[in-house]
């Protein structure tokens, strides 16, 4: 009779495994089964090397099974240790699901990457309420105000912390900014495309 245990989840471990279950090289991600008889004693002297990488990983289920990211399926190591490991990589299935895995683009390659500065962040939610009060036509003296309440708002954030822009500055960035871009972005659509100008008296 046997009983089997688990070690801790190490980036390399070193299994002590009867001799059918020696695979070289296969990846496991925190299963190390050692099985041992009632004494204590290890079956067989060999060992091999079991590097944690190529998806599999614990397995909810309990030790007796390690999961598959590929395939997202538990596989029982229960009666074969090791040799369970590696019928399943050999299944056409599982090769197919890596195949498609490795060959799939992650989502997140299609974004850009938010770790800009914070004063580049204030500076951007400046400019955007500055926007928001010119296309409303909301009065510059309301700045004062809603320029405290998002402060106290997300006083949380430490671009909410940050941001400034009362009276004075918004009128700025509108003025200065914004107005000029605007203008210069019309300039530019109307040297493409042909225009006229009607007036009447």
């Amino acid at each position: 009779m046997f009983r089997r245990r688990s070690f801790d989840d190490f980036n390399l471990v070193r299994l002590k495994l009867p001799e059918e279950f020696i695979m070289e090289d296969v990846r496991l991600r925190g299963l190390a089964p050692v099985l041992e008889d009632n004494a204590g004693n290890g079956r067989h002297s060999s060992f091999c090397l079991c590097r944690m990488d190529d998806g599999i990983k614990n397995s909810k289920k309990g030790e007796n099974y390690a999961f598959c990211e590929y395939c997202s399926t538990d596989v029982s190591i229960a009666n074969a240790g090791v040799s369970s490991i590696k019928q399943h990589f050999e299944k056409e299935v599982h090769k197919n699901n890596v195949k498609i895995k490795k060959s799939t683009v992650g989502i997140s390659k299609f974004f850009h990457s938010n770790n800009l500065p914070t004063s580049r962040k204030t500076a951007a939610a400046e400019g955007a309420f500055a926007y928001h009060v010119a296309f409303h036509s909301l009065s510059f003296k309301a700045a004062d105000c809603t320029n405290r309440l998002i402060s106290t708002v997300f006083a949380e954030s430490e671009t909410g912390r940050k941001f400034s822009s009362a009276q004075t500055k918004t009128q700025t960035i509108i003025s200065r900014i914004l107005a000029p871009k605007s203008i210069e972005n019309l300039l530019s659509e109307l040297g493409s495309e042909p225009f006229s100008i009607a007036t009447d008296s």
